[in-house]
């Protein structure tokens, strides 16, 4: 252990994003924006849901999906804390993040991380991979399907529903990507 890190630390210190004071206007005011069209969107959904009453009761499967992914998502962070657990962390604490990524927290340990590591990638590329060949098959069917269609309003109509999901789908993988298989080797 080298000198510097013979201190134990209890606590972390998030420094949040490094923005020049003369840019702190425009940062705010774009995080606002993704703020408010968020609360907006979430209560368009809740009027919607108020509105119409088959949407007042789940499905039992929307039940299913819920559970399953609380459970996944508890054993995930469940196995990622206690292996966090049995790391020590020096003298320093400073995430130069605005968030505590697990990461962020794996760079600052002064132990073995490489089972740390093995478990997240592993964890991740099952986590990603797997959903994302069952999407990528079924629209890759969906796809023979629509091509074999006559009707060319049809053909649009389905190519508009799908093209807008589609985009969705690679927008939420492509930053999930990012950030479990790419954020290791970026700075702050």
């Amino acid at each position: 252990m080298r000198p510097e890190n013979q201190s134990s630390v209890s606590q972390f210190l998030l420094l949040g994003l490094p923005i020049p004071p003369g840019q702190q206007g425009v940062f705010f005011t774009l995080f606002l924006g993704m703020y408010l069209t968020t609360v907006l969107g979430n209560l368009l959904i809740i009027l919607l849901i108020r509105l119409d009453s088959h949407l007042h009761t789940p499905m039992e499967g929307l039940v299913l999906l819920v559970a399953g992914c609380w459970i996944l998502s508890c054993a995930h962070d469940l196995l990622h804390t206690v292996l966090l657990v049995r790391l020590s962390f020096g003298a320093n604490n400073t995430i130069t993040h605005y968030f505590c990524d697990l990461l962020a927290l794996l760079k600052l340990s002064c132990s073995d991380i490489s089972l740390n590591e093995l478990v997240l990638f592993t964890e991740a590329g099952i986590i990603f991979f797997l959903p994302f060949g069952v999407i990528l098959g079924s629209y890759i069917r969906i796809g023979t399907i629509i091509l074999r269609m006559p009707s060319t309003k049809r053909l649009s109509k389905a190519f508009s529903t799908c093209g807008s999901h589609l985009s969705v789908v690679l927008l939420y993988y492509g930053t999930a990507a990012g950030v479990n298989f790419f954020s290791s080797s970026w700075g702050s």
